[in-house]
């Protein structure tokens, strides 16, 4: 049950945080005048000679996501299995993979989305694991 509160709780933090720097990106780099997320057509042609700096940005932040979410699920999990921060990558990659598939995006961000999540992801959960260690005997002892 721990592990699944850990993946939940670690991909909810993962879609916040990217719902929310996602939207401090696209005031940064607004569509431009006739264009939202609701016509995929015209964003498709938006993105083939779009702003690149943009799709870097994103990039970034999803990097950024999967990042704190590796890093919340080991801390909720509290073992040193990378297997929550990796499901959690998972599942955020697949998300991702769904939008890759209903807009055409250029190559790049296409490679780039699918190759860096679980990478960041355990990342998130080395920093969390080196840096802010939680005894385990101690906790494992009290139950």
């Amino acid at each position: 049950m721990k592990i699944f509160i850990s993946i939940f709780s670690g991909t909810f933090t993962g879609v916040i945080a990217m719902s929310f720097l996602e939207m401090a990106v696209q005031s940064l780099y607004p569509y431009p005048e006739g264009i939202s997320k609701m016509t995929p057509g015209l964003l498709e042609e938006y993105l083939k000679e779009g702003h690149r700096m943009g799709l870097i940005a994103i990039l970034f932040v999803m990097v950024a996501g999967n990042f704190l979410s590796g890093f919340i699920s080991s801390l909720v999990a509290n073992e040193k299995s990378p297997l929550p921060p990796i499901l959690c990558s998972f599942i955020l990659m697949l998300m991702s993979s769904i939008n890759l598939l209903m807009i055409h995006h250029p190559f790049f961000y296409s490679a780039l989305s699918v190759l860096l999540p679980i990478p960041s992801g355990l990342l998130g959960f080395w920093i969390q694991i080196k840096f802010f260690p939680r005894n385990l005997d101690i906790q494992n002892n009290l139950k």
